[in-house]
């Protein structure tokens, strides 16, 4: 396992080329999806195979990875065998391709890794081997077909129109989520612009759903819809549904996760009905004729597999010795806003292999520099919000500091080896 994911790092670009290609994105986007797959090809899955996977594929600014996970749970406790990949990783880099909701396992993680990664590798000219993202997603779709899933639960990386999970022919249905302003380097500044990009996962013959989006940004949507020929409809209301229990408690906890979920349950019923299963998992499906974008009755099964969701790193409480960890996830300022904590400390990350952390931890992506340039960066968006209303505290972890709140001690940064805690924690986390 552990060689596999050196060999996995050795595909990050490092700072100065990530630079380099921001500099020439226009160019790169357009070419990456012709290049993604020829990788395909070069892996011996030809890319009509892919439909065999039966995709539900998912984009959005935020919420992409709630969604697809109470999607997946939903379909699981149905009996089906499910796909899901997701980014980015929070521990193993497994996590991001899992089987009936868990993470393959180290042996089928290797066992699949160097298949694909040798087939490449043999047929590589002038260093044209894939780069992270894109040789994980590639992955994903080898072990889903080695596998044999009914379903493939497909999370966009970043953006959608030239993202490298974006060459599934016929997806089974699309979903978008909430729209924010983010990777604005590579989307664009304003929401329109970034809509454009999100519903470029659209494909004619496949319904999509979209969660409520302001005006602007749902015309373009629709836009896109209309010129492909796509079914596109609007999620309802979460309260507009009927539950088989009065009160549900979701397994990812936050009144924001309700948008969520109303996706999910559209998503995961226009799968069922467009693959011929509706009249064994709901009820009343034959005497109510449902559409999709309709609240509808959701029967008990379903409702337990919203409550038995889980997804690590998000809503989660973690309880160690005399602490208390909250995690939970925002990159915008407007996600940041629902974060109720009162202390934060922003850490650049592991930019060096530890002896104490596992090396899927390690990101060669950025420098150290441009790390403490993020982390000050976070750090001043918290404290705009918190000013005047919150009355947040906050720090900024320097290189090679560990840092002790009033509540929370936390793992300390890139020059030096993490706290036995603090790993204590990363690893519990899983």
């Amino acid at each position: 396992m552990e060689a596999a994911i050196l060999h996995l790092n050795s595909l990050q670009s490092n700072a100065a080329n990530l630079q380099k290609i921001r500099e020439k994105r226009g160019i790169l986007q357009e070419s990456n999806l012709p290049d993604t797959i020829s990788k395909l090809n070069k892996c011996g899955i030809e890319l009509d195979a892919l439909d065999r996977l039966n995709v539900i594929h998912v984009s959005g600014t935020k919420g992409k990875g709630s969604t697809c996970a109470f999607v997946e749970s939903i379909l699981r406790n149905a009996g089906f065998r499910t796909g899901l990949y997701t980014s980015p990783h929070l521990v193993h880099a497994r996590e991001r391709i899992r089987i009936d909701g868990k993470p393959i396992s180290e042996t089928l993680f290797a066992k699949h890794f160097f298949t694909v990664y040798n087939k490449l590798k043999q047929q590589e000219t002038e260093g044209d081997m894939p780069p992270y993202f894109k040789f994980l997603t590639l992955l994903s779709f080898h072990v889903f077909l080695e596998e044999c899933v009914d379903v493939a639960i497909v999370e966009v990386g970043i953006g959608g129109e030239y993202d490298a999970t974006n060459i599934v022919p016929h997806p089974v249905v699309c979903g978008i989520t909430t729209l924010d302003i983010d990777h604005t380097s590579i989307l664009g500044t304003t929401l329109p612009e970034i809509a454009w990009h999100k519903a470029g996962i659209l494909k004619q013959g496949s319904p999509a759903v979209v969660t409520p989006l302001c005006q602007e940004a749902l015309n373009v949507v629709r836009d896109r819809a209309s010129e492909r020929g796509v079914e596109l409809k609007v999620a309802p209301l979460y309260q507009s549904y009927s539950f088989a229990k009065g009160y549900v408690s979701a397994g990812i906890a936050g009144d924001h996760q309700k948008v969520n979920i109303s996706l999910a349950l559209q998503l995961a019923r226009a799968w069922i009905k467009r693959m011929g299963r509706e009249a064994t998992i709901f009820p009343d499906a034959t005497e109510n004729k449902w559409e999709i974008g309709e609240p509808y009755f959701v029967p008990r099964p379903i409702v337990e597999a919203i409550e038995s969701c889980q997804w690590r790193g998000r809503s989660q409480i973690v309880d160690m010795k005399r602490v208390r960890y909250y995690l939970d996830g925002a990159h915008t300022p407007k996600s940041m806003e629902r974060h109720a904590f009162d202390y934060a400390l922003f850490c650049p990350t592991a930019l060096k292999v530890s002896p104490d952390l596992k090396s899927d931890l390690t990101n060669f992506n950025q420098s150290a520099s441009e790390q403490r340039k993020r982390s000050q960066q976070c750090a001043s968006t918290w404290k705009e919000i918190g000013t005047g209303k919150f009355g947040r505290n906050w720090a900024v972890c320097k290189m090679g500091s560990a840092v002790l709140t009033k509540e929370l001690r936390l793992m300390p940064s890139i020059d030096e080896h993490p706290s036995q805690e603090a790993t204590e924690v990363t690893n519990d986390v899983m």
